[in-house]
């Protein structure tokens, strides 16, 4: 079962992110995409030692799959794999710099999502947002289910790469995003997106289950086009075929170079169910 403190560890983390930004938009001080990646995954981790691992790679790498890390959601034998690219919000021009990055491989958003569905087992492209803003100017659009509406928590939201991609380079891209996107939080609180897919041989949904519901269902992208999501599709994304790299993290092992390689990027990010 997904434990309050985990689900209260990321609304945390929001609310700081929100409250960093802010004051970097008062100081002029400014805080970078990977300075805050790398507070709220290791402040993750502090608040749940018995359930969170953080690696990072300790030599200079360039993400060759559009992510700055991946995340696995892991219960028992089972887990969910997503690779995540930040973007931080530019509060004074209303505008995520570099959503449309390219590199000599192509534009970092398409990597993202063609990596991702090639892998085997196939990762789960999202986006996360770092987010202060004028919600006097600019009102927020609250979509989370469970709380009533407070700001602050959209300091880190998120959404699927697939529900980004349709609306790069059109005006108001923020305002757009806002509009789509998630509170971080409901990826590891959220149930109710869970009766939308059936899972006929489980008793209960488990944490990569309920990600992956949250996924699919809240921002209305099934995978395949379809209308429904499947229990074949959830069991090709929540599966027991762990990389071997994940089983190195849970069993306490250091990742090898080589292992690195195949990540693709240079942070890691486990969470493990009670």
């Amino acid at each position: 079962m997904t434990s309050n403190r985990l689900c209260q560890s990321f609304m945390e983390q929001s609310k700081a992110t929100w409250n960093r930004l802010s004051l970097q938009d008062r100081t002029g001080i400014s805080i970078g995409e990977e300075t805050l990646t790398d507070i709220n995954l290791v402040d993750i981790q502090i608040k749940n030692p018995s359930r969170v691992i953080t690696r990072k790679y300790g030599k200079r790498k360039e993400a060759t799959n559009g992510a700055d890390w991946e995340w696995w959601l892991i219960s028992g034998h089972r887990g969910l794999g997503l690779r995540v690219q930040a973007k931080k919000l530019d509060a004074s021009k209303m505008a995520y710099r570099e959503l449309n990055k390219r590199n000599p491989n192509g534009r970092q958003l398409d990597l993202l999502i063609q990596s991702a569905n090639a892998s085997s087992p196939p990762r789960f492209p999202v986006y996360v947002f770092y987010n202060f803003w004028d919600t006097h100017n600019h009102p927020a659009t609250w979509n989370c289910r469970s709380l009533s509406m407070d700001p602050t928590l959209y300091g880190c939201t998120i959404a699927p790469a697939t529900v980004v991609r349709p609306i790069l380079g059109k005006r108001k891209t923020a305002q757009k995003i806002n509009r789509l996107s998630y509170p971080w939080h409901c990826l590891v609180c959220s149930r109710g997106f869970t009766p939308h897919i059936a899972f006929p041989s489980r008793s209960a949904p488990d944490l990569p289950t309920n990600a992956f519901a949250f996924l699919t269902n809240a921002f209305a992208q099934p995978l395949n086009n379809n209308e429904d999501i499947s229990s074949q599709e959830l069991d090709r994304y929540v599966t027991e075929k762990l990389p071997p790299y994940v089983y190195d993290v849970l069993e306490g092992r250091e990742i090898s170079d080589q292992r690195w390689e195949t990540i693709g990027t240079n942070r890691l990010h486990v969470i493990a169910e009670d």
